[in-house]
Order: C-alpha cells, then sequence, then structure tokens
C-alpha cells in the first residue's frame, strides 16, 4: 500500500546542470543498464523476435514469382525489410511498460517523493532498454546484412537522415510516455497496448513498404505520426517535401507532449486521491 496525500507534492526544483543531479542521473542510468542485463535470455529472446516479421516478409516475397513488386526489385525489397528489422531495434519505445508498472504497482509514490523528474527517470529507462537491445541486436543484424547482401538504403544526406531519426525517437517516446499515463484511467492496458503495436506495424512501413500502399491512402496516413515512426528513414521525403514532413511530426511531438502533461496532472489527482493502487 502507497499512502499518498491529498494532493501530489509539488516536485523541488532540478538544476540539470548541477553535478551532483547529473550524478543522480548517471548512476541511475548505469544502474537501468544493469538491471537489463540481468535478464540477457528475455532481451536476447526479445531482440531476436524483432526480425521475425521483416525475415518472413522477405521469405515471401522471395517465393512469389516475378521481380518486381509495385516498382521495387526482390533485392530492394530484401534490402528494405533488413533495414526496417535493424531500425526497429532502437526506434521503437516501450516506455509506456514502464509508467503502466509504476502506476499498478505503487512505484510512482516513491518516485513522487523523491528529488526526482519522473519523466526523466522515464527517458532513461527508456534510452537504456533502447541501447541493450541496439547492442545485443547488431551483431544479428550484421549476420543478416551479410548473409543477404542487402544494399545500404539510408539517405546519403546526412544531416537530413539525422533530423528524421532524431525526430522519429522523440516521437516515438512521446507516444509511448502519453500512452502509459492511460493507465491512471484503465486498470489494465494490455488490450489497447496491442491494439496501438498493431497499428503501427501495420501503418509504419514495417509490413509493407509505402509503395505497396493505395495514394488516396498515403495521402491521410502523411499526416497521422505513423509514416514518422521506425522507417522514416528509409523513406525520407515520401511526401515530396522534407520539411513538410518535419513539419507533420514536429506538430505530433507538440501534441503527444502537450497530452502527456494534461493527463499527468489529471492522473496524480485520480493517484493521490485513491491513495493507493
Amino acid at each position: 500500500m502507497i499512502l499518498l496525500q491529498a494532493s501530489p507534492p509539488a516536485s523541488p526544483s532540478i538544476n540539470l546542470w548541477d553535478n551532483k543531479e547529473m550524478r543522480k542521473y548517471w548512476y541511475f542510468f548505469l544502474q537501468t543498464l544493469k538491471d537489463f542485463l540481468a535478464y540477457r535470455a528475455r532481451f536476447i529472446f526479445t531482440t531476436i523476435f524483432q526480425f521475425v516479421t521483416p525475415l518472413t516478409m522477405i521469405w515471401v516475397f522471395i517465393s512469389l514469382p516475378g521481380n518486381q513488386f509495385s516498382g521495387m526489385g526482390k533485392h530492394q525489397i530484401i534490402s528494405y525489410y533488413v533495414f526496417v528489422s535493424f531500425l526497429g531495434l532502437f526506434m521503437t519505445s516501450k516506455v509506456d511498460d514502464f509508467i503502466k508498472l509504476a502506476i499498478q504497482q505503487g512505484d510512482l509514490g516513491k518516485y513522487m517523493l523523491k528529488p526526482v523528474k519522473f519523466w526523466l527517470i522515464s527517458l532513461i529507462t527508456d534510452l537504456s532498454r533502447r541501447i541493450v537491445r541496439l547492442v545485443i541486436g547488431t551483431p544479428i543484424f550484421l549476420a543478416i546484412l551479410y548473409s543477404s547482401g542487402a544494399n545500404l538504403l539510408l539517405s546519403g544526406d546526412i544531416p537530413k537522415l539525422v533530423t528524421a531519426i532524431a525526430l522519429s525517437l522523440i516521437l516515438a517516446y512521446t507516444f509511448s510516455y502519453f500512452f502509459g499515463l492511460l493507465t491512471f484511467w484503465f486498470e489494465e492496458l494490455w488490450g489497447w497496448q496491442n491494439l496501438r503495436d498493431v497499428a503501427v506495424v501495420l501503418l509504419s512501413g514495417v509490413i509493407l513498404p509505402y509503395q505497396f500502399f493505395p495514394n488516396n491512402m498515403l495521402e491521410i496516413l502523411k499526416w497521422s505520426p505513423f509514416p514518422y515512426l521506425v522507417a522514416w528513414p528509409l523513406r525520407i521525403g515520401f511526401t515530396g517535401n522534407f520539411y513538410f514532413e518535419i513539419i507533420v511530426s514536429l506538430l505530433w511531438i507538440a501534441t503527444f507532449y502537450i497530452l502527456g502533461n494534461i493527463f499527468w496532472k489529471k492522473g496524480l489527482k485520480i493517484y493521490s486521491a485513491l491513495g493507493l493502487y
């Protein structure tokens, strides 16, 4: 049981530029890495699973007659799926799992009583998870890359590539953070998380490249957050205007950031009013 005050205690002012503050979060980051590495078998399994869908799609297209599919040759398709599997290692965020457990198991109350920012703790946890997955998955990716003979599909324009990757990482985090806060209102988030994951896989280009989507569907999707998750670095400028894509992705980042702040403040009132979760 976690007893909380009628209203959440005000978080003390935190100066992230202070050496003591930085060391505190640095130690938490190192501890989180150790915690994740303690469950190596689980991470190895989930990382391998990351490659299952792309490799299955490669097998499907190789089995089909013909060499061209919606303007893409078989070798292009193989390269696309190989790199989608690699991007999925670190472009996706599961910080909603961390937030869900923190709320359900009462750990949120512990964080509220400490001089820390919960969003920063969540960010460090998410970053640690991505790093571990990347370290474990990179050798697997290199083995698949070598055996498949896939070509490099990432944009040669480094500034655009870095911008797309950075915005995708931030968007994935803000989306997942907002989603995790729904636990304040839903006792079990598992079904909603599955629905979200299916939507991301289907609409972000993981299952099928956007060349296979109808034009009218693409016109709608380009306004949604899904094209700017996971596979965006493989199809920079897919709308014909990269600056338009930047603006839309920034708008979604701002939307999820604002919604996250609103849900956090309203959710804390529910959490503290209950006194336990």
